[in-house]
C-alpha cells in the first residue's frame, strides 16, 4: 500500500512539473497505473469493516470521496491565478499564488500538485 501511495504522489509532482502535453499524459498514466488513492482507500475500508457494517462504510466512503473532489479542486484552484484573454485577445498564462522560486511563473501548477502529493505521502 505504501509503495502505491508513494508512486502516486511522485506522479502528481511530475504532473505539476510538466511543460508539455506529452509529459502530462505520461505523469497521469503513471498515476493511473498505481490507481491513485482510491484503490488503497477501498482496500483499507474493506479491511477494517466486517459484513455487518461494510455497506454503511462504503456509503460513507462514497460521500467522503465526493467531498474530497470538491474540496481538493477548490484548494488547488485557489493556489493559482487564471486570467481571461488580454486586450489583444491573446491567452495569458496562469501564475502561481506563491511568488517564490519556481512556483510563480515557471511551474504554476506545481504548488497545487505538491499539496496533493503531501496528502498522499501522509497517507502512506
Amino acid at each position: 500500500i505504501r509503495i502505491v501511495l508513494t508512486f502516486s504522489g511522485i506522479a502528481i509532482i511530475i504532473f505539476g512539473a510538466s511543460k508539455t502535453y506529452a509529459q502530462a499524459i505520461i505523469a497521469r498514466s503513471i498515476a493511473g497505473i498505481f490507481n491513485g488513492n482510491i484503490g488503497v482507500a477501498r482496500a483499507y475500508v474493506a479491511d477494517i469493516t466486517n459484513s455487518q457494517n461494510r455497506a454503511f462504510a462504503f456509503s460513507i466512503f462514497a460521500i467522503a470521496f465526493s467531498c474530497g473532489i470538491v474540496l481538493g479542486s477548490t484548494a488547488g484552484g485557489s493556489l493559482i491565478y487564471t486570467w481571461e484573454l488580454d486586450d489583444n485577445g491573446e491567452h495569458r498564462p496562469s501564475e502561481g499564488v506563491l511568488e517564490w522560486w519556481i512556483f510563480h511563473t515557471e511551474f504554476p501548477y506545481l504548488l497545487p500538485c505538491v499539496l496533493g502529493a503531501v496528502v498522499s505521502f501522509i497517507s502512506a
